[in-house]
């Protein structure tokens, strides 16, 4: 027996619904990481600020790679927002949609207005899903590429750790012949 449209509507806006809260949760977890790394650049920012003996040309490099990348993540951010808003104005098309095929599924007087019009609201139903899927594979897009470029400045930040690891050892080589003298 052939499942009836409405039905199946129902369970895409029901899988619609699932894919939005697990999408929910991994932008906040984003958000979190995102917070969590610019924390981390301002501890760094300070740090490598009161280094003396680090190279200032090496410095300066490492700080506009830093606030270029910064830059790009805010970027992909904003487009993000951008995205999640236009996905959520789809949602509510959706809900609206929703709304009026159960009105027709409950008002059965003109059955062939009502299959008509059911056509056109499955169409409707599935370009939007089509659009909703083309705008989560481009978010999916953007957040594979804010992997990298956080991936990008770990690295950064590695190098840069490593510089302050290395001047404190030369100013405690430093101090301990001092000392020695």
């Amino acid at each position: 027996m052939a499942q009836d449209p409405a039905d199946t509507v129902l369970d895409l806006l029901v899988q619609m619904k699932e894919v939005s809260m697990q999408y929910s949760t991994l932008e906040e977890s984003n958000r979190e990481n995102m917070n969590r790394i610019d924390r981390m650049c301002h501890v760094l920012f300070e740090r490598i600020r009161r280094t003396p003996d680090e190279d200032e040309a090496a410095k300066q490099r490492r700080q506009e790679r830093i606030a270029k990348l910064e830059e790009a993540i805010a970027s992909k951010d904003k487009e993000i927002s951008s995205l999640i808003e236009e996905r959520d104005d789809y949602r509510i098309e959706l809900t609206q949609l929703n709304n009026a095929l159960k009105l027709l599924v409950v008002d059965h007087k003109n059955l062939e207005d009502e299959k008509e019009l059911k056509e056109t609201l499955l169409s409707e139903i599935q370009q939007l899903k089509d659009v909703i899927t083309q705008k989560e594979n481009v978010i999916s897009q953007m957040q594979k590429e804010n992997d990298r470029i956080r991936s990008e400045k770990a690295m950064i930040l590695e190098e840069v750790a490593k510089a302050v690891q290395n001047d404190e050892r030369s100013i405690a080589a430093e101090d301990s012949q001092s000392c020695e003298v």
